[in-house]
Parts: structure tokens; C-alpha cells; sequence
């Protein structure tokens, strides 16, 4: 009885159950008991040490192909060197990212800014930092592109009125843009990515396209054939790390005061970090920085 009351312990849970196990079973030697009551402790010990590793920091990333890409081996490294060892997953969209999120897979998460803006309203995740480029912005707003030869003198709204319009699916400067302020006019072609959306344009599957204007001036030289007909001017944070509230506050707190320390660190590592994503550094984020996201959520009836 004295392991029962004990049991709220590890060793007082292992003597409860060979107590129970062989009772009135007066053969079993006192040896064998021990050795039961270490092989428990000993998996109990497991256990424990699973559910802490549950709190590791496990980020997901968004790429194409289920292998790190050279800009997360280089987060991964710089990381390392601050004594931060994460555990990245990656995921070909957004939607999956955000399923496994939830699910608990992963506890942090880089993404854009209509993911974070649903994670934030539904209490799910907090935002803790963004990257900031060379030229000190660090938003992001929609941009509409069309043939080359396309004459926007009559007006966006006409050009757009029974065509079919390429967004990328759950991006703020895709789907969200299109759904607040252009569906009433076409028909809308979801993609996996920006890049999916240009791509389909240019090869004549749609008639217009809404991108991110940092995906387009990366990308317009590649596209000739295609230009800038209108923009949004709507401002969205941009590579958002939000963060689970099931996750490690202290973690968090760690991993956060690494990358805001990246601008100032002059280390190889860093400094391949910021050459290699081409960013100057991370910024602190808040909630309020949302304002124009939640408005179009909104607006978008989400």
C-alpha cells in the first residue's frame, strides 16, 4: 500500500505495478522485482525524455523539394554556433506547413503574412521576428501583371472582368487580395507558389496574375512577355517566425535574441547567413504590425 500512495513518483508508480503484477505470487525473488521496477523507471525515463524533446524548437520551412535548401543549411549553421540546435521540416506549401503546425509536428514556423495573421487571430501562435533586406524593408504588398501588350487605360477592374486570374493559395498578395478585391471581375486559378502563378501566365493557362511585388522585381527580367498593370497598396509583413504557444517561452526568447542579434554579428557564419538570404538582419513583431492584414482577412470574409 505504501508504493500505492506513493505512485505519483516514477519508482512509486514501478513498485505499484510489481506489487499489483505478482500479487500473492510469493515465488518471485525480490531480484526479479528489482530488475522489473528498473526496466519501468528505465521507460518511464524514456518517456520523459520524449516529452521533453516535444519542446525542441522544430521549424517548418516552405520548399519545393524535401531537402534544405542552402538558405536553411545556413540558418541551420548560424544557429548552431549561437548553441541553438533546431530541427528543421520541410513542407512544398503553405497549407501542409500550417496543417502539421497545428497538429504540433512543428512549434515554429517562417511564413507569410496571411498564415501568421490566422494563426495570431485564432490564439494558435504569437509572432517573434521577420527579416529585414538590405534596403531596410521588411513588408510586402500585391502586385497585378499581365501580358506585355496589355493597354490598362479602360481601368484594372475591365481588363479583369471574365478572365482568368493565377494567386498563389492563402498568400495575402494571392488568393486574399483576390478574393477582398478582384474575384467579382474573374475567375481565380490557385498555384502553390508566386513563382507557380507567373509561370502560368507566360504559358498562356490564365490571363492575369497577382504575385508578390518581391517575387515579381526578383523575377521580371525572366519574363519579358509580362508586366506590372496595377498594385495594391496594402503593406504585409514579410517571412513572418510565428510561434506556437504549446512551444517553450524560454526557447523562443532564445531563438529570437539570436536572430535579432544577426545584423551585429560578425562571425563566418553570420555573415554567410545574411549574404546568403540577402538580408540585413531580423526585426522584432508584433500583433499591431497586422493591421493591414487582418483588415483584407476581413474584407476577404475570412
Amino acid at each position: 500500500m505504501q508504493a500505492y500512495r506513493n505512485r505519483k513518483s516514477v519508482t512509486g508508480w514501478a513498485r505499484w505495478i510489481v506489487t499489483v503484477n505478482f500479487m500473492g505470487r510469493r515465488k518471485i525473488t525480490i531480484a526479479m522485482q528489482k530488475t522489473i521496477q528498473t526496466l519501468i523507471i528505465a521507460c518511464c525515463a524514456i518517456l520523459a525524455a520524449n516529452t521533453a524533446h516535444s519542446f525542441d524548437i522544430k521549424i517548418a520551412v516552405i520548399q519545393d523539394k524535401k531537402t534544405e535548401s542552402s538558405e536553411y543549411r545556413l540558418l541551420k549553421a548560424y544557429l548552431n554556433r549561437k548553441g541553438i540546435k533546431p530541427v528543421l521540416y520541410a513542407y512544398n506549401s503553405y497549407p501542409l506547413a500550417s496543417k502539421n503546425f497545428q497538429n504540433g509536428v512543428v512549434n515554429i514556423m517562417f511564413t507569410g503574412s496571411c498564415i501568421a495573421a490566422l494563426m495570431i487571430k485564432e490564439k494558435i501562435a504569437y509572432p517573434v521576428v521577420r527579416p529585414i533586406d538590405p534596403n531596410g524593408v521588411s513588408t510586402y504588398s500585391a502586385v497585378i501583371i499581365g501580358p506585355a501588350g496589355t493597354n490598362e487605360s479602360d481601368g484594372i477592374l475591365s481588363l479583369l472582368k471574365g478572365k482568368k486570374i493565377a494567386a498563389c493559395e492563402l498568400a495575402s498578395s494571392g488568393e486574399i487580395f483576390v478574393r477582398a478585391d478582384l474575384l467579382a471581375d474573374g475567375q481565380m486559378v490557385l498555384t502553390k507558389s508566386h513563382s507557380d502563378a507567373l509561370e502560368k501566365l507566360r504559358s498562356h493557362e490564365v490571363d492575369y496574375a497577382v504575385v508578390k511585388n518581391t517575387v515579381w522585381d526578383a523575377s521580371k527580367k525572366k519574363f519579358p512577355q509580362l508586366k506590372q498593370i496595377g498594385s495594391d497598396a496594402r503593406q504585409h509583413p514579410n517571412g513572418t517566425l510565428i510561434a506556437s504557444y504549446q512551444a517553450d517561452r524560454k526557447k523562443i526568447q532564445d531563438l529570437k535574441k539570436a536572430l535579432l542579434d544577426l545584423e551585429g554579428d560578425n562571425s563566418p557564419e553570420a555573415v554567410a547567413f545574411r549574404s546568403g538570404t540577402n538580408i540585413q538582419g531580423f526585426i522584432d513583431t508584433r500583433e499591431t504590425d497586422f493591421q493591414d492584414t487582418f483588415a483584407l482577412l476581413k474584407k476577404a470574409g475570412m
